[in-house]
């Protein structure tokens, strides 16, 4: 079609029975910072938070009474399924969503309490594509595609429509985010019809970029793999029609990495106290990086706001990106010789910067290594500290735009050091003012010896220090610190390992080791899985070696088929799990973190049992709901307080002589101790009360790991 044909559809498009004409507003903070008057399209204000609706809604009300009767199905990351789910329930038909089993949960349960059946398939869009395709021939549905179809393009063009008519001067470029196409294609095909000097410019991710590819070669390019941070635009290919439509309207691409999103999030919430989802800042940031490349000032820019579906689970991540992107943050790797008077000069030479992040390992007598995040206002000062740091003697490394950096490395300072014994591990928390660890690490007395340290600043932390009375307080034996006599250097101890043996029930390091190389067969996979675990935040969580090795052995013993997990974290108990199923056997794991499990699902590739694990994001007692037939073996490790609703849902599916093992059943000591009272120490205790009085189950507490309960049917 045309772009006059366009025009036309998008006039006649059929979008404000669900779709609202959102507001076109001024970004003052933004418009400041940038020298430009920057316009916010706030599609994050739809009923269901997107674009998506105005184009999903155009096609289904078209279609004949007989289709629409039948019922609709659609593909989608989250978005473009809420705006199905919404149509099909104003239009008062049936609707499938098939959605990747990385899709936020946020979104997931969006769709769901629309009235649409989600089917969780495959980990990309493309998978869930071609899934929702065979389900459509199976059914007799009619697809909705998300973005590579006329009807949905002019309904997304819309938007276009909305931004000529409301703006108020001359605008000078518009801004949208690329996945499949169907947005810019909408809005091109109308303003340029009717403004053709204004220029349209799309914006993708570095790492999804498949519309750049594609305009450049001169063809329609499939990514071999797309990044998921923004997967409101993971799309490896895109559209014939929407490619057709951006080689013919589209002036240029720009491309932005995840700090710039983040920081555009940032930017965005700090002008309108709303948390776009990075999909939805991706215009924003790719606004902010053309002004800075073209120098462009004094001209009217609008940017659509395309979403505002974010998972909550990210936005930690997001917080502490979004300084890098702006570069708020400089992140140095920084080598002092280990002789006195190093670390002061490494101090002095900072100043009275605010430093953000310090982490330190003993490694050699010769040098200490310290990666340490600085707060500053641009490059140009980190320029000017990296330099200061290098006349003071200190090696330095700006690692402020390195992704692998950033993203693992920052993490990785730890483990085992030969020159670190006898450590305690000690926990401060310090006053929320600039300056505050400076005085710490300047205070320290000068005769002890620090093996490691770990410290970054989070914000909106409550005030108060672990040190009373100037004397540290007896902590558990699992944490450990070295307080040798000799010249300081920064640091604190190492993070434990992993093992439950050794960090709940306290076994001596020695016979924890022992028991590692004599009692478990761990393959390589395990042994990766959980090294990438062990750097990563909440890394307790995850159970240990020889409890894994345990219930290999329960599985096995009780010729266990079908199995459940609640709670898989980064998915070493289900890797266990399924390493000892038998051929055709699986395990449904039950988690509502994507961010971890997405982890979970290389480790599992790699071990070659992806196709025995099911995975369902959401919450469990939902998923536990929609379980049919008979169950061999569930394994509990989620959220304590429903420990005991889990338990009556899992007893239910399981068949008789079925085990059922409960983990950290003894929460560390804490049940025999009255002074702990948290709702999570009391539900534990309740729940073993509960099942010690159950008859129907045989019932086993054993003091493995943080305490692991067995309940065999009876």
């Amino acid at each position: 079609m045309r772009g006059t044909d366009y025009l036309e559809k998008i006039l006649n498009a059929r979008v404000y029975d669900v779709a609202q004409q959102t507001p076109l507003e001024v970004a003052p903070g933004l418009s400041r910072r940038l020298g430009n008057r920057l316009l916010l399209k706030r599609e994050d204000l739809q009923p269901v938070f997107s674009f998506k609706l105005r184009g999903a809604y155009n096609k289904m009300a078209g279609l004949p009474a007989a289709k629409l009767a039948r019922g609709v199905i659609a593909a989608s990351a989250g978005n473009h399924a809420q705006g199905v789910a919404l149509a099909a329930q104003k239009l008062g038909c049936r609707a499938v969503i098939v959605m990747p089993v990385t899709t936020p949960r946020i979104k997931v349960e969006a769709v769901a309490q629309r009235g649409a059946k989600v089917v969780l398939h495959g980990d990309t869009v493309a998978e869930a594509f071609v899934h929702a395709h065979r389900l459509r021939r199976e059914r007799g549905l009619t697809f909705v595609h998300p973005f590579d179809d006329p009807d949905v393009i002019a309904g997304q063009g819309t938007v276009g429509m909305e931004i000529l008519r409301q703006s108020t001067r001359p605008i000078h470029a518009v801004f949208v985010a690329v996945g499949g196409g169907g947005l810019i294609g909408g809005i091109a095909a109308y303003i340029k019809r009717l403004r053709p000097s204004v220029r349209v410019i799309g914006v993708e991710p570095t790492d999804a970029d498949a519309m750049t590819r594609s305009l450049k070669a001169g063809r329609r390019v499939v990514l071999p793999h797309v990044g998921l941070f923004a997967d409101g635009v993971a799309v490896k290919q895109v559209g014939r029609e929407t490619f057709r439509l951006a080689r013919q309207f589209v002036d240029e691409m720009v491309l932005v990495d995840t700090d710039a999103m983040c920081a555009a999030i940032k930017d965005v919430f700090e002008d309108t106290r709303v948390v776009l989802e990075p999909a939805g800042a991706l215009a924003i940031a790719g606004a902010k990086a053309w002004v800075e490349k073209r120098g462009v000032r004094g001209k009217t820019l609008v940017a659509v706001a395309c979403g505002a579906n974010t998972n909550f689970d990210r936005l930690r991540f997001i917080a502490e990106r979004a300084e890098v992107g702006e570069h708020r943050e400089a992140v140095l790797a920084v080598t002092i010789p280990e002789r006195r008077g190093s670390f002061r000069r490494f101090l002095d030479a900072l100043g009275g910067r605010n430093v953000t992040e310090f982490n330190y390992r003993m490694s050699g007598p010769e040098a200490a290594h310290i990666f340490v995040g600085v707060g500053v206002h641009g490059r140009e000062e980190t320029a000017r500290i990296v330099r200061r740091l290098e006349r003071a003697g200190c090696r330095t490394l700006d690692l402020s735009d390195n992704e692998m950096a950033k993203e693992h490395v920052r993490h990785m300072v730890g483990g085992h050091s030969p020159l670190a014994s006898n450590e305690l591990l000690y926990r401060f928390e310090f006053p929320e003012r600039q300056g505050a660890l400076m005085k710490f690490l300047r205070t320290m007395n000068p005769g002890w010896n620090i093996s490691l340290f770990h410290y970054r600043q989070r914000a909106r932390r409550p005030a108060g220090a672990a040190a009373r009375d100037g004397r540290l307080p007896p902590l558990p034996r699992q944490a450990r610190l070295s307080l040798r006599r000799r010249n300081a250097q920064p640091g604190l101890p190492p993070v434990p390992g992993l093992s439950m043996a050794r960090g709940v029930i306290g076994l001596p390091d020695r016979l924890v080791d022992y028991i590692l190389a004599r009692g478990v067969r761990e393959t390589a996979v395990q042994r990766r899985l959980r090294a990438a675990t062990r750097r990563i935040p909440m890394a307790g969580m995850q159970i240990g070696p020889e409890q894994a090795a345990f219930m290999q052995l329960l599985v096995r013993a009780i010729g266990a088929r079908r199995c459940i997990e609640i709670g898989t974290f980064t998915g070493y108990s289900a890797l266990a799990v399924a390493l000892a199923l038998p051929p055709g056997g699986s395990i449904v794991c039950c988690d509502i973190s994507e961010e971890w499990t997405s982890m979970a699902q290389v480790y599992w590739k790699k071990a070659g049992v992806r196709n025995k694990i099911d995975l369902r994001l959401g919450p469990a007692l939902a998923t536990l709901a929609t379980l049919r037939g008979r169950f061999d073996f569930a394994f509990i490790d989620a959220d304590k307080t429903n420990y005991a609703n889990y338990y009556e849902r899992c007893l239910k599916l399981l068949r008789r002589g079925g085990l059922i093992a409960i983990d950290n059943t003894l929460w560390g000591g804490s049940v025999i101790d009255r002074r702990k009272q948290s709702a999570d120490t009391r539900a534990i205790r309740a729940f073993n009360r509960k099942l010690q009085k159950d008859r129907r189950v045989d019932l086993s507490l054993l003091p493995v790991g943080d305490g692991l309960t067995l309940a065999l049917k009876r």
